[in-house]
């Protein structure tokens, strides 16, 4: 659905996705015919079928586009990526968001090297846009556009929320783990997880598994 939109078009190289703009074209037209037959006479998004057939068809609809419209091969790896059935996906990009709130006292934390500071920063300044996605989405008077916020109609702005909350802070994650060893990622868990107790107020028990 992201990818059918006229809002989100110029965006694409946050997703990790590099296309020539006659590439990007195909894909958004391939995405729109994909969403139209997702979506059949549905008028909302959460009465679709979430069958798993259903779900599989337009996951290896959104992969064929690859080939077909000429994406580069790290791109094409990257859609494949953005498509792969992942269980833990909802769990990681709330990890990813808490990682992304409690960044700035991390980064004065004495218990965390100069190292993992700097990792921690630079993926701050890498993984953050200046762009206002729920802005442009709200404002995109494009009747595709429309049609899609219409599919949501009690949360307009959920493409630009997940954007915002999911995509851009599990990218910053994924890059900071990339730039750290198992002994300094065992450390930033650590001290992770004392700032979540704090800001969540949960005892550390209660915290998920996979913050440990």
């Amino acid at each position: 659905m992201i990818l059918s939109t006229d809002w989100f078009q110029p965006y694409w190289p946050i997703l990790g996705l590099n296309t020539t703009l006659e590439s990007r074209r195909c894909i958004q037209q391939g995405c729109r015919e994909i969403v139209n037959q997702m979506v059949g006479d549905a008028k909302q998004y959460w009465l679709i079928s979430f069958a798993e057939d259903r779900v599989r068809a337009t996951r290896e609809g959104v992969l064929s586009l690859a080939g077909r419209c000429g994406l580069d091969v790290a791109s094409a790896e990257q859609l494949g990526e953005l498509c792969r059935d992942r269980p833990d996906r909802d769990e990681r990009e709330k990890t990813a968001w808490l990682l992304r709130s409690v960044t700035a006292e991390l980064v004065s934390d004495d218990g965390l090297t100069s190292d993992v500071k700097q990792a921690l920063e630079r993926a701050g300044a890498t993984f953050r846009s200046d762009e206002d996605f729920q802005l442009l989405n709200s404002e995109s008077q494009s009747p595709w556009d429309r049609r899609i916020r219409d599919l949501t109609p009690d949360l307009p702005m959920y493409l630009s929320d997940w954007i915002s909350v999911g995509v851009l802070p599990e990218a910053a994650l994924n890059y900071i783990l990339t730039c750290l060893n198992s002994e300094q990622q065992q450390v930033l868990r650590a001290r992770f997880r004392a700032a979540a107790v704090r800001v969540t107020g949960l005892e550390e028990a209660q915290l998920p598994d996979s913050w440990r």
